[in-house]
C-alpha cells in the first residue's frame, strides 16, 4: 500500500493486477477495485474506490475531493465517471 497514486500502479503492475483504460472498458472491472486518474502515461494525481462498473461509466466513492470532482477537495463524493484517462488496480 501506498498514498501515492504513481507507487499504487507499480504495486498493481508487479502484482499482475494493473487494468488499463482500453482493457477495462472491454473487461470491465470488479467492485472494490481502485481507480486512478491518469496525468501522463506515468504520473495517477487521484484515485477513488469502483462501486459498479458499466459499459460506459462506472461509479465511485472517493475522498480528498469536491463538488467538481478535483483531487484537493474536502468531502467524501460518490460519482460516476467515465474511463476515459483511468487506468485502474483490482483488489478483489
Amino acid at each position: 500500500g501506498s498514498v501515492s497514486c504513481d507507487s499504487v500502479v507499480a504495486q498493481g503492475r508487479e502484482a499482475g493486477r494493473f487494468r488499463s483504460e482500453r482493457d477495462a472498458q472491454t473487461l470491465g472491472v470488479p467492485a472494490g477495485s481502485i481507480f486512478l486518474v491518469r496525468r501522463t502515461a506515468t504520473d495517477w494525481t487521484h484515485d477513488g474506490l469502483v462501486v459498479q462498473s458499466h459499459a460506459d461509466t462506472f461509479d465511485t466513492i472517493e475522498g480528498n475531493t469536491n463538488d467538481d470532482g478535483g483531487r484537493e477537495g474536502f468531502e467524501v463524493c460518490a460519482r460516476s465517471r467515465n474511463y476515459v484517462g483511468k487506468d485502474f488496480v483490482l483488489l478483489g
